[in-house]
């Protein structure tokens, strides 16, 4: 992430907090001074989750200000709790919803705030509560070109990066040792998405963009009517920058007379860049709580089928 301090430098730490509720701190790591290859091993023991119905839970990485009792912002990561899996794996760090100058941070770094790891161990807990068996916070790779990784709970790890920082870990680094590829992206699918209309269907149609940068008129499919199952096949023939850690895909309804509905999000990481073909699960925005209410509602968004052949 971006460097906060005279000198280049920055004084990272992370918090870690229920839902998108920022009200109070769950956990935070100390303070790593003047590093953008911040090391803290910490471990968190038997965080029990509040309820039930919790949907996710959210990481934000910070600046820490001598001047001031609140730290800067660098990046935050929001992870789908539903359903509960146990693994690991990379989330980009993101913008805050509505906030022009964490835009403004992503775009002096290249289009990318970084990247965390994050390594998830549940275990059933009293009544309907599950726990995080364990959570650490290892380590951050290429901070301000920032890059973090580590392990927080079960959560594994964070690993962040932005700029342009040269180590692995940093988003910027990873990118620096890719050559620049054409894409041939195609949309196959998706399954169990909500109903947006009044008939209790959807005419879903998918965007995307890559990275943080506005997505172009033509990367969309057509939508499909009447539909919660639709099949779209449709490919796409991209050039993805070196500098581009990801890809987001925004499911949307059409609607002929009003404004289309959000049906969902999911984030293809591009950590190797190899064909392959998977699911996404589609996720509420962050800072929009009428998805969330939209997610507990149907038991989630569904989830979307794309496939990536590198040329």
């Amino acid at each position: 992430y971006q460097r906060r301090v005279h000198g280049g430098k920055s004084d990272p730490y992370v918090e870690l907090y229920w839902g998108s509720s920022f009200a109070n701190v769950v956990k935070k790591t100390k303070t790593i001074s003047n590093s953008l290859t911040p090391k803290w091993n910490v471990q968190w023991n038997d965080l029990e989750l509040p309820n039930d119905t919790l949907s996710h839970i959210t990481l934000l990485v910070l600046d820490e200000d001598s001047f001031s009792s609140k730290g800067e912002f660098l990046g935050s990561c929001q992870i789908d709790l539903n359903p509960l899996e146990n693994g690991a794996r990379w989330y980009p760090l993101v913008p805050r919803k509505n906030n022009p100058d964490d835009h403004q941070l992503m775009s002096k770094n290249k289009g990318t705030l970084g990247r965390i790891h994050v390594a998830l161990n549940f275990k059933p807990g009293m009544g309907y509560s599950p726990e995080i068996s364990s959570a650490s916070m290892a380590s951050m790779a290429g901070l301000a070109n920032a890059g973090s990784m580590g392990k927080i709970g079960s959560i594994t790890s964070m690993g962040s990066m932005a700029g342009a920082a040269a180590t692995y870990g940093s988003m910027a680094g990873m990118a620096a040792a890719f050559v620049p590829t054409k894409l041939k992206l195609t949309i196959v699918s998706a399954e169990n998405l909500v109903p947006a209309d009044t008939m209790g269907k959807s005419d879903p149609y998918v965007t995307f963009q890559l990275g943080d940068a506005q997505a172009q008129p033509n990367h969309k499919t057509k939508h499909v009517d009447n539909n919660l199952n639709p099949t779209w096949n449709q490919s796409f023939q991209v050039d993805v920058p070196a500098t581009v850690g990801f890809i987001v895909f925004t499911a949307m309804d059409h609607d002929a007379f009003d404004k289309d509905d959000f049906l969902g999000r999911a984030i293809l990481e591009l950590r190797e860049r190899q064909n392959t073909e998977l699911f996404l699960n589609l996720l509420p925005r962050p800072s929009e709580e009428e998805d969330f209410k939209m997610q507990r509602k149907y038991g989630g968004l569904g989830r979307l089928k794309v496939r990536t052949e590198w040329q």
